[in-house]
């Protein structure tokens, strides 16, 4: 098992940015082709992750964990803001 490290202000910048630039390009696109999207780029860069540093599971691990933290975040936003992010 790995351990978790909490996220520093670069990750949450480039998560930030990353959602930023979804808003701006998904314009026409429905929530679900925008899941689909993020999942294939998600596969890939699963994909590029280097076999001698992680194992299968570690990397796997890497996205299920990350994968719930991004549901709780979204989860904290809905309630504060009564809505779901655009």
């Amino acid at each position: 098992m790995l351990n978790a490290k909490p996220a520093t202000t670069r990750h949450t910048d480039l998560a930030e940015a990353i959602m930023d630039t979804i808003t701006e390009h998904s314009g026409g696109l429905s929530p679900v082709e925008i899941l689909a999207i993020v999942a294939q780029v998600t596969g890939r860069m699963v994909a590029f992750q280097d076999a001698r540093a992680l194992t299968s599971e570690e990397v796997m691990e890497v996205v299920n964990v990350n994968f719930q933290a991004g549901n709780v975040e979204a989860v904290k936003q809905i309630e504060t803001l009564g809505q779901r992010p655009n």
